[in-house]
């Protein structure tokens, strides 16, 4: 090993050392000391300006989020209970469009096809139910 290899060496090893002492316990109930900062900077931890400086929105800028809100729990909540109930309606399958395409219409009659659509009906009323309950306003 020459001296230029060593310096890199050296160099490179408090790094690795310091990374070892953080991240390496022997003890689980330790509480981690590293001084990881995440790059986007939202951790806790990592904000250099105080929360009563970050922006205010304004009263127009709120309204509009809350409209969206609504709208969008709506059209989820619609299209939930859509998927949900219609698939076993006797029309969902005994649909005139189907007229010139019967494995279409075969298709919608299967079960199985029925229940996956009843099962995106239960997924859309989770996310009205998930948007509406962790909807916050930052004043």
């Amino acid at each position: 090993m020459d001296s230029r290899e060593k310096d890199r060496w050296d160099k490179d090893r408090p790094e690795k050392d310091r990374w070892k002492e953080s991240f390496v316990t022997s003890n689980p109930e330790t509480p981690n000391s590293s001084t990881y900062s995440s790059p986007s900077g939202l951790l806790a931890e990592d904000r250099s300006v105080p929360v009563a400086a970050l922006k205010h929105h304004s009263q127009a800028e709120i309204w509009a989020r809350r409209m969206f809100l609504v709208t969008f729990v709506l059209l989820c909540t619609l299209l939930g209970v859509f998927l949900i109930v219609l698939p076993w309606r006797p029309e969902w399958a005994e649909n005139p469009l189907f007229s010139g395409y019967p494995w279409v219409r075969t298709l919608f009659a299967n079960p199985f096809f029925r229940g996956i659509c009843s099962g995106f009906g239960v997924l859309d009323l989770w996310i009205a139910i998930s948007e509406t309950a962790h909807y916050h306003e930052d004043v």
